[in-house]
């Protein structure tokens, strides 16, 4: 049947008016179509500027994205030339600028908001070189896995970019001793790295999908790769699956055909999958979408999360991993829960 009508259903933390935007990504959605284009930035908008809802009823939620101002935040999106210099013209910045995202802070009833207030106001003084460690590219902490004479790690995480900067957020924001196993692909694993993995990671955390949907990977060819490379890994007995965010609606992702598919309906495809398929086996998946949902159009750099968003993901994961901070020994440990 269809339908003029749009539904939805929204749990806000206060009475009171919110602005809502609803855009189309697709016209005609079809999973299997790797190559359908992505609605154009200029007329995606289905609703009217200004447009807002009405809450009633208030809900206690596990946290929120509150901003110091009241003015509506549009669906971040970039043209086609705007890289490097150009990006910084009128003709970019004007819808696709991350600077309004600076106005939003995280909110939480629980003592996990104390953590967050300390981190940001580090994060609002000159500590470059916390900073830098948070953001490093060029090396990889994982002394961990690879030197045996040291302790071992609490948490290996493994994937790509992503999961190196998962690594360097739990070192530098929860004092979790963690090591980054790089791996593009879930094919990369390798065999011999297996008996490793079993001695110098007391945890596995598996993060994959992103280079997967830029290449056009479909959903079922990755699901298979994700369960060959969990079967690689079935010994071990602490292997936590985490949910991909999403990425912005960059240059690549809005060529037609695409170049890139990490657009949010392939990736809630992925993350739908990877959660059967850790399930299936008996694997805990830990899902951040309450976390980076709300913020999904805010990455800088149009791929990875900015830092007061991966501060906050690196103090949920490492208080489900119970590790670091909120180890059942640390006096820091924490109540929050899912």
């Amino acid at each position: 049947r269809t339908s003029s009508n749009i539904y939805g259903y929204y749990k806000a933390p206060v009475i009171g008016d919110y602005f809502i935007e609803i855009i189309a990504v697709f016209c005609n959605y079809d999973v299997q179509d790797m190559d359908q284009c992505v609605v154009s930035g200029e007329n995606h908008r289905l609703t009217m500027d200004g447009a807002q809802i009405h809450v009633m009823n208030a809900f206690e939620l596990k946290g929120y994205w509150e901003s110091s101002v009241d003015v509506p935040l549009y669906t971040r999106w970039q043209r086609q030339e705007c890289r490097d210099a150009e990006q910084y013209t009128e003709r970019c910045d004007s819808v696709g600028s991350h600077l309004p995202f600076f106005r939003y802070h995280f909110q939480t009833n629980t003592l996990f908001m104390d953590k967050i207030n300390e981190l940001s106001t580090r994060l609002g003084v000159v500590d470059n070189n916390w900073k830098h460690n948070l953001l490093r590219k060029g090396e990889d902490w994982n002394e961990c896995i690879t030197d045996k004479a040291t302790e071992a790690c609490d948490v290996c995480v493994m994937g790509a970019s992503h999961s190196r900067r998962v690594t360097n957020f739990l070192q530098g924001v929860t004092d979790v001793r963690a090591g980054h196993y790089g791996a593009t692909f879930p094919e990369n694993i390798r065999e011999r790295d297996i008996p490793v993995l079993q001695e110098r990671c007391k945890i596995v955390l598996v993060g994959f999908g992103q280079w997967d949907l830029a290449y056009k990977t479909p959903p079922r060819v990755f699901a298979t790769k994700m369960k060959k490379m969990l079967e690689m890994v079935k010994d071990h007995p602490m292997v936590f699956g985490r949910s991909m965010h999403y990425n912005p609606l960059g240059d690549d992702k809005m060529t037609c055909p695409p170049k890139d598919d990490r657009s949010p309906p392939f990736v809630d495809i992925i993350n739908a999958s990877n959660k059967r398929i850790f399930s299936g086996m008996g694997r805990e998946w830990i899902d951040t979408k309450w976390i980076d949902g709300a913020m999904w159009d805010s990455a800088p750099d149009w791929n990875h999360l900015p830092i007061d968003v991966e501060i906050v993901q690196a103090l949920f994961l490492a208080q489900t991993l119970k590790i670091g901070i909120f180890s059942p020994e640390s006096s820091q440990a924490d109540t929050f829960t899912q």
